[in-house]
C-alpha cells in the first residue's frame, strides 16, 4: 500500500498544469448570475479589457507568418497582460460582496503565472469564501489549497486537504492515480 502523502504528491504533480486551467469557462457560465458591486464592476471592466487585448494579441501572434509580426503581437500581448496584472491590487481593494470575490478569483486564475504563489492563494481564498462558487469549483479550489499547503511544506495539512477533496469527488487531471 502506498503512503497517502505520496499519493497526494503524485496527484498534485500530475494535475498542476490543469488545476486552474478552466477558469475562463467557469467565468463565462457564472457571469449572468453575478451581481457585482458598482466600484468593483468598473475596475473589473477595465482589467478585463486588458485581458481581452492580451488574448487577442496572443491569437494574432499564433497566426502571424512573419517573425517580425509575431514579435510585434507577442510584445502587445505582454504589455496588455502586464496592464491586467497591474490592475489586480485595485481590483482586490474594491471587493465588496461574494460575487465580487468569485469574479476576482476567476480573474486571478486567468492572469496569474503558475508560480505566483500569492495570487494563487488569493484566488483560492476568494473562491472558497464566495457563495457564488459552485460545488464542483469548490472541490477544485479546495484541492488547489492542498497543493499550496504541499508547496509550503505543510505536509500533514496538504495530505488532509487533498485526500478530503479526492474523497469528496474531485477528479481533476489524473486524480485517479493509485
Amino acid at each position: 500500500m502506498r503512503s497517502p502523502l505520496k499519493f497526494a504528491f503524485a496527484l498534485s504533480v500530475a494535475t498542476l498544469p490543469l488545476q486552474m486551467a478552466p477558469a475562463p469557462a467557469i467565468a463565462q457560465s457564472a457571469k449572468a448570475k453575478l451581481k457585482l458591486s458598482p466600484d468593483f464592476a468598473k475596475t473589473y471592466r477595465a482589467a478585463a479589457a486588458s485581458l481581452a487585448a492580451a488574448e487577442k494579441a496572443e491569437a494574432r501572434a499564433a497566426k502571424a507568418k512573419k517573425p517580425k509580426d509575431k514579435a510585434k503581437y507577442q510584445n502587445a500581448e505582454r504589455t496588455a497582460m502586464n496592464k491586467a496584472k497591474a490592475a489586480w491590487p485595485a481590483l482586490k481593494a474594491k471587493i465588496a460582496n461574494d460575487d465580487d470575490r468569485y469574479q476576482a478569483a476567476i480573474f486571478a486564475a486567468e492572469i496569474m503565472e503558475p508560480r505566483d504563489v500569492e495570487m494563487r492563494k488569493d484566488a483560492v481564498a476568494f473562491a472558497l469564501a464566495s457563495k457564488a462558487t459552485s460545488a464542483a469549483d469548490r472541490l477544485r479550489f479546495t484541492f488547489e489549497s492542498g497543493v499550496l499547503a504541499l508547496e509550503a511544506k505543510d505536509y500533514a495539512n496538504a495530505q488532509k486537504i487533498m485526500l478530503d477533496s479526492y474523497n469528496a469527488g474531485y477528479r481533476g487531471g489524473d486524480a485517479d492515480l493509485h
